[in-house]
Formats: C-alpha cells, sequence, structure tokens
C-alpha cells in the first residue's frame, strides 16, 4: 500500500518552472565538483592503492602484510572493496582518474543531498542558505574511504526521507548497508540515523498520536528492515569482528593512541581538545571553528523555525546532537557534520506551512531583489574562486591543493622506487607516514617498513617508540638504532622526508646521520621547493649501513645540499 502522508512535508511551492528549481542544485554541485578537483595530497591512498592490487592475488588481509613492527598482528581491513575500486581506477587512469572519480563522488553527494529539496525552495535561498555547509563538507574532500561514506549517509537519509512517503523505501538501507560495511567503518552512522528516526517514530505512533506511517502493517516493515541491517553488516569478511571493530577503533583513537595522534595528526583534535589547552578568546580567533559554529547556530535556530505538526522535530534533534558532538570531538568529522545539518535546516525550511504560504507569496519581490543578487555575486565569487584555484589555498597545509587533475610534488616516488631496487634491504625505517605509505606501494613483496598510518595494526607500544626513536637519532644514532633492533631481524635502511630535517625539533638529525661512520647517504633529492607559501622541503633522503653500501657497490651521495640550506 502507497502511503498518501503529503500533509507531513508541504514544502514551499514557489510557481518555479522545473528549470529554475534546479539552478540552484546544479550550480552547487558544479562548484563542488571543481572544487574537488584538486590534485591528490593524501599520504594513506597508496598503501590501499597497493592492498587494492594484492587482494586478488592474496586474498582479503586478516595479519598485517607491511610492517616489522607489527609482524603478523591481526588485521581488519573493512576497506577491502574500496581498495579494490581505487586500485582498478588507478589501473586505467592512474592519479588523474583518482582525482576524476573523488569529484564525481563528492559532487553526486552534493546533488543528492539538495535533490529533496530543489522544488521546495527558491534558487537564490537555496544558494545563500546552503552554502555555508556544503563549504564545511567540501573543507576536506580527499582520496580516501570516508568519501564513500559520505555518500552513503546521504543516501541513508534520502531513504528515510523518502520512507515517510512510502515505507516500503526503508528496504533500502541494508543494502545500502551491505555496501557501506565493506568499505568503511563509519558504516555504524547508519545505525546512529535509524535509532535517531525511530525515537521519532515511535514518538508520533505512541506519545501524540499523530502517526508518519498510515499503512497498518508499517512496524512489521520498519522491524524488519532493521533485521535484515543487521544482517547485512554482518555480511563482511570478519563478520562478527568487523561488525563491532569500529568500537575497537574508536577506543584506540580516544584513548591509548590518542596522544600520539594529536602530536602526528591534527585532524583528530576537535572543540573539546582545542578549548580544553587554549583560551577562549583564541579559539575563537580560528576561521575554521567559527565556520563550525556558524553552521550549528543555523542549524539549532531551524529547530525552532517549522511550526507544522509533522515536523520531525525529534528525529532532526537526535541528529543534531549525535553529529553534533562528533564535530565538536574530531575535527576530521567536519564535512559530516556539513552534510547532516544541511539535510536538516534545508528539511526544516522547505516544509514550513507558514513560510509557504505567507511569507513567500508576500515577499517574493523582495527575495528576487536582494536575495537575488547575492545569491548571483556568491556565484562568481566561488566559481572565479574554485577555477582560479585560490579557493584552494589552505593556510594550516604544507603544500598547496593545486587544482584539477593529478598529483601533488609532494610524494616522493624516486626514493621510494629506489629502495625496491635494494635487494639487500629487508626492512626499512620510514619517519613519516606518508613516506611509509609510498614506500609501501613501491616496496617488494619481501621487504618491511617500521610502522605506517593503519590504526588497525598499530600498537600503543610500536607507535611510541616511533617518536622515541625519531628523538634518539636527534641525539645520538646508535641508541636509536639499539631501539629499532628490537624489532625485525633484516637489513635496514632508513629513510627521511627532507623537510623532516628542517624541524625545530629535530635540529641535529642530519648532522648526525652525516657525520655517522656508521651509516651513508645513497640517495637524496636535489634541493627544492614547493612553489606555495610555505616553501615545503621536497623530495627524501635514504641512508644504508656504510658496510652494506661497500658490499654492495653503492655510491655515496652527498647532503651537503641540505646542510647548506639548513645552515642557512
Amino acid at each position: 500500500m502507497v502511503e498518501s502522508n503529503q500533509d507531513i512535508e508541504i514544502g514551499l511551492d514557489t510557481g518555479e518552472t522545473s528549470v529554475n528549481a534546479r539552478f540552484a542544485m546544479l550550480i552547487l554541485s558544479g562548484l563542488v565538483f571543481c572544487w574537488a578537483s584538486h590534485h591528490m595530497v593524501n599520504g594513506d591512498i597508496w598503501w590501499h592503492l597497493r592492498t587494492g592490487q594484492l587482494i586478488p592475488e592474496k586474498g582479503v588481509p586478516t595479519t598485517d602484510w607491511y610492517t616489522f613492527a607489527s609482524s603478523e598482528s591481526k588485521w581488519i581491513d573493512l576497506h577491502w572493496l574500496f581498495q579494490l575500486i581505487v586500485a582498478w581506477i588507478f589501473s586505467l587512469g592512474q592519479t588523474e582518474g583518482l582525482v576524476l572519480f573523488k569529484a564525481i563522488i563528492s559532487t553526486t553527494t552534493v546533488f543528492l543531498l539538495l535533490l529533496p529539496f530543489s522544488r521546495k525552495i527558491p534558487s537564490s535561498v537555496m544558494i545563500v542558505l546552503s552554502w555555508p555547509f556544503i563549504s564545511l563538507f567540501a573543507s576536506r574532500l580527499l582520496v580516501r574511504p570516508e568519501m564513500l561514506s559520505f555518500l552513503l549517509l546521504i543516501l541513508t537519509l534520502l531513504v528515510i526521507h523518502r520512507s515517510m512517503q512510502n515505507i516500503a523505501w526503508i528496504f533500502a538501507l541494508p543494502i545500502i548497508q551491505l555496501v557501506w560495511v565493506n568499505c568503511q567503518g563509519l558504516f555504524v552512522l547508519q545505525y546512529v540515523v535509524m535509532v535517531s528516526f525511530a525515537v521519532q517514530v515511535c514518538w508520533s505512533q505512541l506519545v501524540s498520536k499523530i502517526p508518519l506511517y498510515r499503512d497498518q502493517k508499517w512496524l512489521a516493515k520498519f522491524l524488519l528492515a532493521g533485521v535484515l541491517t543487521v544482517i547485512a553488516t554482518l555480511l563482511n569478511p570478519y563478520g562478527f569482528e568487523g561488525a563491532f571493530f569500529p568500537l575497537e577503533l574508536m577506543e584506540k583513537m580516544g584513548g591509548d593512541h590518542k596522544e600520539f595522534y594529536l602530536e602526528y595528526a591534527g585532524e583528530i583534535r576537535g572543540l573539546g581538545d582545542l578549548f580544553a589547552s587554549n583560551s577562549v578568546d583564541k579559539v575563537l580567533s580560528i576561521p575554521a571553528v567559527l565556520h563550525l559554529l556558524f553552521v550549528a547556530v543555523l542549524t539549532f535556530a531551524s529547530l525552532f523555525l517549522n511550526k507544522a505538526r509533522h515536523s520531525n522535530t525529534i528525529y532532526h534533534t537526535c541528529l543534531f546532537f549525535t553529529f553534533g558532538y562528533l564535530g565538536w570531538n574530531m575535527s576530521r568529522n567536519d564535512p559530516l557534520v556539513g552534510l547532516v545539518f544541511a539535510y536538516i535546516t534545508l528539511a526544516r525550511v522547505s516544509s514550513d506551512q507558514r513560510i509557504s504560504l505567507e511569507f513567500i507569496k508576500s515577499h517574493q519581490q523582495a527575495i528576487r531583489r536582494y536575495v537575488g543578487p547575492c545569491a548571483g555575486l556568491l556565484v562568481v565569487f566561488l566559481g572565479y574562486g574554485v577555477i582560479s584555484g585560490s579557493y584552494h589555498h589552505d593556510e594550516q597545509a604544507p603544500f598547496e591543493k593545486k587544482p584539477w587533475y593529478g598529483e601533488s610534488v609532494i610524494y616522493p616516488h624516486e626514493a621510494a622506487k629506489f629502495l625496491n631496487g635494494l635487494s639487500v634491504i629487508d626492512e626499512v625505517y620510514a619517519d613519516h607516514e606518508l613516506l611509509a605509505s609510498l614506500c609501501i606501494f613501491h616496496m617488494r613483496s619481501d621487504q618491511r617498513v617500521f610502522a605506517d598510518p593503519r590504526l588497525e595494526v598499530n600498537t600503543k607500544g610500536s607507535l611510541a617508540d616511533m617518536r622515541e626513536i625519531r628523538r634518539l637519532f636527534n641525539s645520538d644514532i646508535g641508541a636509536g638504532m639499539i631501539m629499532l633492533e628490537k624489532y625485525g631481524s633484516g637489513t635496514k635502511a632508513l629513510v627521511f622526508m627532507n623537510h623532516t630535517f628542517f624541524s625545530s625539533q629535530l635540529p641535529n638529525l642530519l648532522s648526525n646521520l652525516a657525520q655517522s661512520p656508521d651509516w651513508v647517504c645513497v640517495f637524496s633529492n636535489q634541493y627544492a621547493e614547493d612553489d606555495g607559501p610555505s616553501r615545503f622541503i621536497l623530495g627524501a633522503s635514504v641512508f644504508v649501513p656504510r658496510a652494506v653500501a661497500s658490499a654492495e657497490g653503492l655510491t655515496s651521495v652527498s647532503v651537503e645540499h641540505l646542510l647548506s640550506r639548513l645552515r642557512n
């Protein structure tokens, strides 16, 4: 039975033509496409690509393939489907293909977000109202599994939105979950959305006595969809372990591993951490913080805007506080906040009958006169920014997000390939997570790196030792090697990003390596800088034991080009 529940959300009937009604949606989606079309800059993608290349040969991993610090430790890889997809795309179009894939997925996400409201809100209002939220989402568009999570989250919200007119839509949720659980650990967010909506349904049916569903069998269908979603969650290569693994990761990130990731991955620092370690005025001087608070205020205000009986206030309020907590807890969740808060705000505005019948009709001329030009100026400004590349600039990043396709110049492929060619080297200490990931991509199957960015396999001990080894190398190479030799037994090489030598915390690292009687540099990029404002030092340097260099006939390479730059 198809339900007739149109009184739930009448929406704004502005009388716009279909072309004008969808204008905003197309413009905003196009801007996101341009914004997402910037050079690939994230480091994790390389170990994802390598895993996707190996899965057809070795199957889905169960133990660690890449490190000697956590050798043969358990590895639950819930990204395996994403890895297969990106490996296939990479085989066809290299990094250019991956950037295009990212742009298409990001654009589709925004398109689907705006789709239910494109005929209910005037185009100019849609542009002005949506951009603060969409720009928050666009602040983190990377070739990572999370980009599929963004799309699947919006699909979940869209399905539940449609189910209020026809509950049969609810059976799409298990299908979404089946894909999601095999792409990334954020699949748990579907349960957050479903539980939030279930609270609204129960309240409407049992307390307010204004049911959302007129179908007499709605409860059976609702429960069946929930059961099928749980079953879909278990349909991953790891079964129950995979289904509950996100809880283990959350415990690591918020507990034993938090100190390390706060130091090396600023993305996990949230508003709570900022307010705890800084004064209020200092925190409020950060543009990203003001942006997040602004969209939060807009969304919170929208919760009290709609006075219709069927306004889904409880559902939207649950979403507001749960996803608001995610944004408060970790800055990497800002895109999730932008998407969900945008959905809440647009849903509230589009379903407010008072605005539809009174405000829009009586203020139609004013909207065209004032909001229309503002929307036009915003489109011109943003369009110029994303096309010229100026909008891609990030003051916090050590490099420029250059527009269009390809990869960043920060990746030291040459050093990683050089290590691959050293048959005598079994184990590699890579001091930077990006460098470790790149070494994994290029290294032979019999080579291992010390540690890499995967939270899934790293232990608190190995992460602490990684930090301590780097500190010891700055004071005493021999002491650092004693600690490193606790792990593995193969012949080791040391590889450093060149910009590491210029860190204020490691002033003696390069000179210690250059003067060491036991180590010799056999590869180093000539000094070069990125042309961005931060002048990021490019390239990497490889050091091997002097005895190994002599036995293998490896030519030593001078690092004077870096030492002279360091002295200056």
